[in-house]
């Protein structure tokens, strides 16, 4: 009877074993199951292409869902109160310019780039009447350039290729972007000579042939993720960015319908033709191109001179290494 009882326990075990074995193969992963999808807040430019369609394709799809996710999308008219959410601890994960993110970082070294967004355009320009035809015909003119952005460092950095000294040779005046399409649009140039912006401004400016380029520039844009979120979720970084990967594949078979969705989103007046235009320089979108959201060396070596050319416009107080600002 004894060795019987023994039999009987160690068949028991057996089956015990295989039951455990069988249930953890078919059990779902505990991260992406429904009941267990992580919390996460997204701040977005709701007036800014191309990130705009890209955060809209993430709205209105699962793409997240999909990954593990439950988001939440914040929008914010631009990147200094994007920013200022980050710092409150309102967002998780926010889209922004290269300027922008390294004055986060600075601010609070907590906060990390995790991968590329898009590359955009910024372009110097006068008005289609203007005698002006160079860079160089700006000695001794007066330039609008809304300062801290990436493009008060896009004109800048022309003026210097073209053999202009910008402290001495232009009267720079601190103009906002919104100020800058205003008085472009109304055709009230008055003392302005030229002026700078970024898309899809510039790109609207350009297709309704009311500014004549200078000089054009490109900029690399972020996805910067809180290292506190990454840490209690480590793979988050990783599975964010695989999700906008699939939003670039959404936006690329039918960018018209992109476009749509973002201007009827954001109440916008571009057409579609400004958006394609600001979309350009973004590889992404090109038909013979593969889709990538990492950062290259080249990224991160534009990066560190944004960060360079911020400390020697007063924008920070000392130099930053950019690598400090990096997730990896």
């Amino acid at each position: 009877i004894s060795l019987l009882y023994q039999k009987r326990v160690i068949m028991i075990h057996i089956f015990l074993l295989f039951l455990g074995c069988s249930s953890q193969e078919f059990a779902a992963t505990p991260e992406y199951a429904a009941s267990s999808k992580i919390p996460l807040r997204i701040g977005w430019q709701q007036t800014w292409a191309t990130q705009g369609q890209l955060a809209v394709i993430l709205q209105e799809s699962t793409i997240l869902q999909d990954l593990g996710f439950a988001p939440t999308f914040v929008g914010f008219s631009y990147g200094a109160p994007l920013n200022e959410a980050a710092l409150a601890g309102e967002v998780d994960v926010l889209f922004t310019a290269d300027q922008p993110a390294l004055a986060l970082c600075n601010r609070d070294s907590k906060w990390k780039m995790i991968g590329r967004l898009m590359y955009n355009r910024v372009g110097t320009f006068v008005s289609v009447s203007s005698p002006i035809q160079s860079i160089q015909e700006l000695h001794k003119k007066s330039v609008a350039i809304p300062f801290g952005a990436a493009a008060h460092r896009e004109t800048l950095a022309a003026m210097k290729q073209n053999g202009l000294n910008p402290q001495k040779d232009i009267t720079a005046v601190n103009m906002g972007i919104k100020d800058i399409a205003t008085m472009v649009v109304g055709d009230a140039w008055n003392t302005i000579d030229a002026a700078s912006a970024w898309d899809p401004v510039y790109a609207n400016l350009e297709t309704k042939k009311l500014v004549r380029t200078l000089a054009q520039g490109t900029v690399t844009s972020v996805v910067v993720m809180n290292q506190r979120y990454f840490s209690t979720y480590p793979d988050s970084p990783t599975r964010f960015m695989e999700g906008l990967e699939f939003a670039y594949k959404e936006y690329k078979s039918d960018t018209n319908r992109a476009n749509d969705r973002f201007i009827k989103v954001s109440n916008l007046s571009f057409s579609s033709e400004s958006l394609d235009l600001a979309a350009s320089v973004e590889p992404n979108l090109r038909p013979n191109e593969s889709i990538s959201v990492t950062l290259s060396d080249s990224d991160k070596k534009n990066i560190q001179n944004a960060a360079d050319f911020m400390n020697s416009a007063g924008l920070l107080p000392q130099r930053l290494d950019s690598s400090t600002c990096f997730w990896k």
